[in-house]
């Protein structure tokens, strides 16, 4: 999943990050991990698990840790552990298989959290076998109900880190997700390419994770230096995903839907048809919804002044036939 020079984008998250080898021995923790166990990152890394914690072989987390290395696999589950000096606590841990071993990602899960889960909204399921299967057609005979799953699991687990960081909502992302897939089938995309462009519109902005929160979720303008970081966010989605084969396949959205038509976009400053077709759709799509709706930033835009808006960047920061697409697209769902 990572590479190790990139390990250090862990450090922003306030989870616990762990990467071990295939004797458990830590590779990489970031502070929130050190800071749990109450040591100091230099004192773990380099150690094994074994050592700092001689009864894990009897818990679920050394058993789901043998399963992950073993079979090459994902695993997600609760269980209730006691760290030094605190008292037992509910956590979420998720494993996934790296080139050298695996990642653990723990959250600590509140008495207090309410959240709604995308598999929990019957009518807008993002996530469910059953419903994917309905939209992307004929799967492919070596992608199983088992992969499936595993991998609607995985990606469940990043949209929910992504949301314990943001302030983007449930309702814009499901919005986006749906408007782009529908512009997508429009556009003659084949129904193979339909899932990964889901999956890339439903974490676009993934990436945001390795931003750090006192610039993430600061109400005030933004520096110069700061908005450097925050363009940052698509290098970031591309260093989490591109080593994960299956989440490959979906990073032209979340790396490129910041690239305009006319080339002063970021990260790579691609023009025209060198951005990806998914992320040109996107774009247009993404801009639309934030305008149409209050934000913590602002007030929702007047239809005709949105219309306008899209209108004046056809050919500039949008893809016109994009532009064109998603007003036959707007226009037949009865959304202007």
């Amino acid at each position: 999943m990572f590479q190790r020079h990139d390990y250090t984008i862990l450090d922003h998250l306030t989870e616990i990050c762990e990467v071990v080898d295939f004797n458990l021995r830590y590779l990489y923790v970031n502070e929130a991990a050190a800071e749990r166990e109450q040591l100091s990152r230099d004192q773990m890394i380099g150690r094994t698990m074994l050592e700092l914690h001689p009864g894990i072989e009897s818990t679920r987390l050394f058993q789901h840790l043998k399963e992950c290395l073993q079979e090459c696999k994902p695993v997600e589950f609760e269980d209730n552990i006691s760290y030094p000096h605190n008292a037992i606590e509910r956590w979420k841990i998720k494993i996934d298989p790296v080139a050298g071993g695996a990642f653990l990602h723990s959250t600590a899960i509140s008495a207090y959290r309410t959240k709604v889960k995308l598999r929990k909204q019957s009518a807008h399921s993002m996530m469910t076998g059953s419903h994917l299967r309905g939209l992307t057609g004929t799967w492919t005979a070596n992608h199983d109900a088992g992969t499936e799953q595993a991998e609607d699991l995985q990606i469940e687990g990043w949209l929910d880190a992504l949301d314990s960081r943001t302030r983007e909502s449930t309702e814009h992302i499901i919005r986006v997700a749906e408007a782009t897939v529908a512009l997508a089938r429009m556009a003659g995309l084949p129904e193979s390419e339909i899932i990964q462009i889901r999956r890339g519109a439903l974490l676009h902005d993934i990436g945001k994770i390795g931003i750090p929160d006192a610039i993430l979720l600061k109400s005030g303008r933004l520096t110069a230096e700061e908005w450097e970081i925050v363009r940052k966010h698509p290098l970031y989605a591309y260093d989490l995903f591109y080593p994960i084969e299956y989440l490959r396949n979906c990073l032209s959205i979340p790396y490129s839907h910041h690239e305009k038509w006319d080339g002063t976009g970021y990260p790579l400053g691609l023009k025209g048809e060198e951005i990806p077709l998914p992320a040109r759709l996107f774009a247009v799509v993404d801009v639309w919804d934030v305008l149409s709706c209050d934000r913590v930033y602002g007030k929702a835009w007047p239809q005709e002044k949105i219309t306008e808006y899209i209108q004046g960047q056809s050919g500039r920061h949008f893809d016109p036939e994009a532009v064109d697409l998603f007003f036959s697209y707007a226009t037949a769902a009865n959304r202007m």
